[in-house]
């Protein structure tokens, strides 16, 4: 239903807003449309860490309702072993 999109997309908005610069990262990939590759040298970063780092937010921002209170270093860190898989 409509409900229901507006309050998941509220959920992930409000996690993905706790995730700094993790989370421009995303908006530079899916917002204005750049490469992985294009962003790493944007920001002076390897490009495993920003696939790493990409997929981490959207995996945060969909961890499930039991981690709605958990702040994103704290799920990072317990976290910290899922592997990033590239999307090419």
């Amino acid at each position: 239903s409509f409900e229901t999109a507006v309050l998941v997309s509220a959920e992930v908005k409000m996690r993905a807003d706790k995730c700094g610069l993790d989370c421009f990262l995303v908006g530079e990939k899916y917002i204005k449309g750049l490469g992985e590759t294009q962003i790493a040298k944007q920001h002076h970063l390897q490009i495993d860490d920003v696939f790493r780092r990409i997929n981490k937010v959207l995996q945060y921002s969909a961890s499930g309702r039991d981690q709605r209170e958990e702040s994103y270093e704290s799920w990072k860190s317990r976290n910290r072993f899922t592997r990033a898989v590239r999307g090419y």
